[in-house]
């Protein structure tokens, strides 16, 4: 994608929102990049990015900024934020930590960005990849290799001593092969295609080397060069680089302009698993039924948790609350559901009936939904059961809704 920034022509659209045909056409999405809105009109299924030569199609979170305040920003600043969105797009999928989380149709993109990390991870720990060689010196200094010596050297008779000259000193050599080529390929197209909108590991040691183009343009011929050396490659961390190369030039084999394309289709998982760090690292509690957040948080950690056996007529049946914690210092739990909505305008009846079926677990409960927000963060109460409608005046059912700042759970997600 190396070009200049300027040139660049970014279309922004928001996921849940009314999509123009002409951006449609013009950027090729598919009917898996569309959804439907209640009066039947197309909306942006996903969030990340498309790019067609210099035009960037670029699809927002829900609540991350206004189209309109987006629009206005400069190229430069433009390209920070979806740098950011991407981010956690590659955290969310890379990181092994979110492994049993993922679905396999969450990302669609034809570039293996997996086996560039692991790649890249390889060149961070142990440099580039060599064959390693035995050559033979004399007059060097290091270990001397007497096997070579004495089939080697001269033999003199020296004062009824036998004298052998030059000493064969052993030394390791270092061989580029296709594997190295491989590797350096890899690093650098990553870098050329993607710099300007993904933060890259640092490969200016590697920059020099450039882009060899032959590599790409026969990417069915490397994959079999590399399937021939992997089956005369004993080391296991070295089988690992080499599959994770082929799985690389495997994505090559797409059309080229789709290679460009990230689209992730469930960022409603993303949004989960960052209000869960957020909360974790944040949370200080509720006060007046107003969330409040420090620096460092006091009150954790969440997590998701299951509940089973509550239903004496349908025993399968589970409840999943996203953000769990009880303290038992005071007897108090607290249940949270993330929700990546753009509008909650109705009742969540699922929240309710987390809170009635889970009330009788503490002596206090705080429940609340979790929405993103593109203003400051800010608390309301989505719920608030009149005294009549309640079982017992003891147990109040108050449900919060807290629209949490986008950009803060973004940020704090990748950090």
């Amino acid at each position: 994608m190396r070009q200049a920034i300027n040139d660049l022509n970014i279309v922004a659209v928001e996921e849940g929102t009314v999509i123009d045909d002409e951006i449609v056409q013009d950027f090729d999405l598919s009917f898996l990049d569309l959804g439907k809105s209640s009066n039947m009109s197309k909306t942006c299924a996903f969030t990340g990015v498309v790019i067609r030569g210099n035009n960037l199609l670029v699809a927002l979170p829900k609540h991350y900024v206004s189209i309109e305040k987006f629009d206005k920003l400069t190229i430069k600043e433009k390209l920070c934020d979806i740098k950011l969105i991407l981010k956690t797009i590659m955290e969310y999928e890379i990181n092994p930590n979110f492994s049993s989380f993922r679905k396999e149709n969450d990302l669609s993109t034809k570039f293996s960005f997996k086996a560039y990390y692991d790649v890249f991870n390889y060149y961070h720990q142990y440099g580039l990849f060599y064959k390693e060689s035995s050559i033979f010196k004399t007059n060097a200094s290091g270990k001397i290799s007497w096997k070579k010596t004495l089939n080697k050297a001269n033999k003199i008779i020296s004062n009824g001593n036998l004298v052998f000259a030059p000493f064969f000193i052993k030394k390791t050599a270092h061989d580029e092969n296709f594997v190295t080529r491989c590797m350096i390929f890899v690093i650098n197209y990553t870098e050329e295609l993607f710099a300007d909108i993904i933060d890259l590991p640092d490969n200016s040691r590697l920059l020099k080397r450039g882009v060899e183009t032959v590599l790409r343009d026969n990417s069915g011929y490397v994959i079999v060069a590399l399937s021939q050396i992997r089956s005369r490659t004993f080391k296991d961390i070295d089988k690992k680089l080499i599959d994770d190369l082929i799985s690389f030039f495997q994505g090559l084999n797409s059309n080229v302009e789709s290679v460009k394309d990230i689209k992730h289709y469930h960022y409603n998982d993303i949004w989960e698993k960052g209000v869960e760090k957020y909360l974790n690292r944040h949370f200080s509690g509720i006060i007046n039924t107003t969330f409040n957040f420090m620096d460092k948080g006091l009150v954790g950690p969440f997590k998701k948790i299951t509940l089973s056996q509550y239903d004496k007529a349908n025993p399968r049946n589970i409840m999943q609350p996203d953000h769990y914690y009880y303290d038992s210092s005071d007897d108090t739990q607290y249940i949270f559901d993330s929700k990546y909505y753009r509008f909650l305008n109705s009742i969540n009846y699922k929240q309710v009936v987390y809170h009635m079926l889970m009330i009788n677990r503490a002596a206090h409960t705080y429940d609340a939904l979790i929405m993103p927000t593109e203003e400051i963060t800010y608390t309301e109460k989505h719920l608030d059961l009149l005294e009549n409608y309640i079982i017992s005046p003891s147990y109040p059912i108050t449900i919060l809704l807290l629209h949490l700042n986008t950009n803060d759970v973004l940020n704090d997600f990748i950090s």
